[in-house]
């Protein structure tokens, strides 16, 4: 603190120059996995395709577990339903597993690229389908049973379903 000579009034003092010499160790550079290495996780890096791959192979696995799991429910078959929830937890590691072995197969790769392309059009059917359920049991095309197995497959766990 200094004073004022001609107020005798207290100011701060002015901060000590800046040194231009760094006074802690620069970190040393950052380095990324490449593609088709493992990370800090343990898991593999892969290119941006790759990973839109598995996400959707996940979502395939997820949807057949899904499924899997709310026939059981409908039926009320524990070991149908545990199946199921079985195959939702181990989702991301079996799309895992085949892109892992898609890199080793090129043509394990294109086969499961196609085979996404044709699950997307076949949900896109079933969302479609699922809409005309009340109309397709009413007018006979499908039996009500159909339905009621469909419900549970999209009925959330705390009971309740989207038609709610």
């Amino acid at each position: 603190m200094a004073t004022e000579p001609e107020s005798g009034q207290i100011r701060p003092s002015a901060p000590p120059p800046r040194s231009s010499k760094r006074t802690t160790p620069k970190p040393p550079p950052r380095t990324r996995p490449k593609i088709g290495e493992r990370d800090a996780e343990g898991d593999k890096v892969r290119s941006a395709d790759d990973r839109k791959l598995q996400t959707e192979l996940t979502g395939i696995y997820q949807g057949i577990g899904v499924g899997i799991g709310g026939i059981g429910v409908g039926k009320r078959d524990e070991g149908l339903a545990a199946t199921g929830a079985m195959v939702v937890t181990n989702a991301e590691a079996a799309a895992a597993a085949w892109l892992d072995y898609a890199d080793q197969n090129p043509a394990v790769k294109r086969a499961l690229k196609r085979f996404t392309e044709a699950s997307a059009i076949g949900s896109l059917v079933a969302v479609h389908v699922a809409m005309l359920a009340p109309l397709l049991v009413d007018r006979g095309v499908i039996p009500a049973a159909a339905v009621g197995v469909a419900d549970a497959m999209f009925t959330t766990s705390n009971g309740s379903s989207g038609n709610d």
